[in-house]
Parts: structure tokens; sequence; C-alpha cells
């Protein structure tokens, strides 16, 4: 079982965005297999660092669109971007600083936000969107 399961009910109908959403789904958990199996320290390293950097580019196409589509609640959603990425980093710090790689608590605290910001904040940019730009769903016009 994956450490967070990725379902229908976290899609937004965005296909771009649902894209991006299950591929960070799928790095948080090889992180998360990585930290249970014992990986060797620059492993998980890799794997934060790939995770950071998705996640930016993510939020940034993200708020992007927020912004050409003057999307009311941009400062709140960006805010919890914020958070989320601060726990993101934290993880890549209590690695780089010798935490013991098994133990992580900010890698559960992301885990927790993750679902909550992704079914609630993120369903309402979702549907936001597709009653903005109906004709744009289908992939690149949202870029």
């Amino acid at each position: 079982m994956s450490y967070f399961e990725w379902n229908s009910d976290y899609s937004l109908g965005l296909p771009e965005i649902d894209s991006q959403h299950r591929q960070l789904v799928a790095i948080l958990n090889a992180l998360h297999r990585g930290v249970t199996d014992g990986a060797a320290r620059p492993v998980l390293a890799r794997i934060v660092s790939d995770l950071v950097s998705y996640t930016k580019i993510h939020m940034e196409a993200e708020e992007d669109l927020m912004r050409r589509l003057n999307y009311p609640e941009q400062a709140a959603h960006h805010a919890e971007h914020v958070v989320l990425l601060e726990h993101l980093e934290e993880v890549e710090r209590q690695l780089a600083s010798g935490g013991r790689p098994g133990r992580l608590p900010a890698l559960d605290a992301l885990a927790a936000m993750l679902p909550k910001h992704m079914l609630e904040t993120d369903q309402r940019y979702g549907q936001y969107v597709r009653r903005k730009r109906p004709d744009d769903i289908g992939g690149q016009a949202l870029q």
C-alpha cells in the first residue's frame, strides 16, 4: 500500500494539473518508501530534491493560471502553497542535518496536509477554472 493513495476524489478535471498531482504523489510515495526501507541518505536527498523541484514547478503552473483567470482565492491558495513548500524544505533540512532518515516528522506533516489541500483548496480552484475556461480544459491551452 502507498503512503498517499491516489484516487479519483483528488482529480480536478484539469488533465495537466491532475497529471502533475499524480506525479507529486508518486515522488512522495517514493520518498516514503525510501525512508521506510532504509535507503542511503544520498538516495533520499535526491528524491527530496526532485520533490522540491517538481513541487515548485507545479505551484508556479497553478499560480500562473490563477493569475491569468483572476482567481479570487489566489492569495489564500498561494499561502497554503507556501506552507506546503516550507514543510518540504524542512524535510530537506532534516535530512541534510543528519536527522535519522527513518524519522522525518516534516514528511508526516506534509503527508497530512497535502490530501486536505487537494480535496478542498485545489477542488475549489478546479471548479473555478472549469467554469471560467471550459474550452481550455483539454490540455495545452491551460499552459
